[in-house]
Order: structure tokens, then sequence, then C-alpha cells
């Protein structure tokens, strides 16, 4: 029987998929050692605190503007409270992936590593001229699972996640983790969990297999689908080009959602075929969309051509650009919900 590989989640992985997240761990964990970094489980416990602390400034408000008239008193201080949801969201992650939490290792010249990074803009922090130290956290994670697997005996590793900040550099990532561990990894979006599951020695023969060079493809894909997704809206305070969001999503949607809408796209151009754009809520016919600005038809065409190209001469990566479309589509995700009192973790 194969042994099974590690594969780690990044926190926007559990996000996503918050409403059934047990059965796809328990999913997983049938063919993959299923791993998450410490980090990912403190930046939960820092949302949820941002979080409470935003409720009980409300309370505090609210308690104030009508003083004369009520008088509020809470069953618990705010550190109270946080300490209890601190407690509860631990024991959530504990419950879920028992011992195969990555701790971040704190060894005397870690920070000097850190601080390294940032002025050198090593990834994942970014290389934006203006980005300051955004990739932070992202740093902390990647330094636990360069230290883990340094010292662990398996040779492939997965990391999935739908950070930009990995996404974007997954080559000099995946670079730098070979040459620290002598190990391969490989950076997977959210979606990966869906594609049919292979066998490890599959996974091994062919995850590092050499591939056709898609280098202008990828940039296409990029144009074509960020063309119906954003806009252009001008430059900002430093030159920089800025874009708005033709529709906002209040779901995240799959490759099969983005495969439904290209099936059924043609049919929608034709509809339209004399209008100068429609809304997305009507161009891409499925539930999730909160229509923003409408679409150029031109662009949409552009982007059924592609769909279609893919399909015809690259079949057997179709489901990769669906997911890649998926991830770029889910970037007007709106999250305002993500954080509900209601969920543990």
């Amino acid at each position: 029987m194969n042994e099974k590989i590690p594969i780690v989640l990044d926190t926007n992985f559990i996000i996503s998929y918050i409403s059934d997240i047990s059965n796809i761990l328990k999913r997983l964990s049938e063919t993959y050692y299923v791993f998450i970094s410490d980090v990912s489980i403190q930046e939960r416990i820092f949302h949820r605190y941002l979080e409470l602390k935003e409720k009980y400034k409300k309370i505090e408000k609210f308690s104030a503007d009508f003083s004369d008239l009520i008088e509020i008193k809470t069953r618990q201080s705010f550190e109270e409270i946080c300490e209890i949801d601190k407690r509860r969201i631990e024991k959530s992650y504990h419950d879920l992936f028992k011992d195969n939490i990555i701790k971040f290792i704190e060894k005397e010249h870690s920070l000097k590593i850190i601080m390294d990074r940032v002025y050198k803009k090593i990834p994942p922090f970014s290389i934006a001229e203006n980005a300051s130290d955004k990739g932070f956290k992202d740093t902390l994670i990647w330094l636990s699972i360069l230290d883990f697997f340094k010292e662990k005996t398996w040779e492939n590793v997965i990391f999935v996640t739908n950070d930009k900040a990995f996404r974007n550099n997954s080559d000099a990532l995946c670079n730098e983790f070979n040459t620290f561990t002598g190990k391969k990894i490989v950076i997977k979006d959210n979606n990966f969990f869906e594609t049919p599951v292979v066998t490890n020695e599959e996974l091994k023969e062919n995850i590092f297999k050499s591939l056709p060079d898609f280098t202008a493809l990828r940039t296409k894909i990029q144009e074509n689908i960020s063309a119906i997704c954003f806009e252009f809206s001008g430059y900002g305070q430093w030159g920089n080009p800025e874009f708005h969001s033709l529709f906002k999503l209040h779901k995240i949607l799959t490759a099969d959602d983005i495969k439904k809408i290209f099936e059924n796209l043609k049919i929608v151009i034709e509809k339209n075929i004399f209008e100068t754009s429609i809304y997305a809520e009507n161009a891409f016919n499925i539930n999730g969309f909160i229509n923003v600005s409408p679409i150029p038809i031109t662009a949409l065409q552009e982007a059924l051509s592609l769909y279609l190209n893919i399909h015809d001469d690259y079949k057997e990566y179709l489901p990769q650009f669906l997911y890649t479309t998926a991830n770029i589509f889910n970037g007007n995700y709106d999250d305002s919900d993500w954080f509900a009192a209601d969920i543990p973790f």
C-alpha cells in the first residue's frame, strides 16, 4: 500500500469550506496526512479578537448614547470572553487536526531571518514597492513548513492555499523548499481537493514531469478572465493602476460552477449580441452574483474563445484552467460574513 503524502492547508481553505469542513477533512485524510500551521490558528484567533473588540465598542457606544435611559451590564468582560474564545478555537482545531499542527520553531535567529526577508522582499513578502511588511504572517507559515519538513522523511508535500502571496510566487517558493529540505513541494489552490484522487505513485511520477511552455497562455488567461471580473478605474496616488470589481460574490465558486458558466456563455452572448455590455447576474446565469458594473460583451466573447481554445487544444489541462478561473472570479468574494459568531474556528 502506498504511503500517504502530507498536505498542508492554509487558513483560507478552512474558511472557504467551513460549512462542511469536518467531512472534507475526513475525506482528505483517507489519502493524505492533513496538516495545518499553528500560525494559521493564531491568525483565526486574532480575527475573532478584532470581531469581538468591534462588538464591545458598539455596546459601549450604545450604552453611552442612551445612558440616561438604560444601564447595560455585560455578562463577561472583553478580556474574559477573548480568553474563552481563544481556548474554544484552539480546541476546535486540535479536535480536527489532532497532532498534525505544525508549530513555529522560535529559534534565536528567527527574527533576523524574518527581517532579512523583509528587506530583500523574499516571497511570500510582497515585492511591490510600497508593500511595506505585507506578507509577515505568510512568511511565518512558510518558515514553519520549511523547518517542519526538513526533519521529516516524506519526499513530496502539497501546500493548499488561495493566498496570492503563495500562488503568485510558487516557482520561487518551490525552489527554496527543495534547496532547504532536499524535498519537493507543490502549491495548489483550494479547489485541489475536488479533483479526482490519484495514487501517490501516480503523483510522484507526474507532479514534476516536464510541462509545455504555457507562459503566454498564463498571461492570456489572467488578462481575459480578469477583463470579465474587474475594470480599470485609473491610477492611484503612487501611479499604480487601480481596478474595481464588476460584480460581487456571496459564495465561493468551484470549478464546476465555472464550467457551467462557459457551457452557457455562447447562448448568453447570442441572446445579447447587439448589446455592448450586460451585468454578471445575466451573463453567468448561476446564483451568487451581485451586480456592480456591466461586463463588456467583447470581453465575454474573448473569454469564451479562450475557453474553447483550451477545451480543443489542451483538454487534459482544462480542469486546471477551470480552477484558475474560479480563483480569479473568487477575488470578488465578499467575505463580510466569514467571521460569524456561531462558527467556532
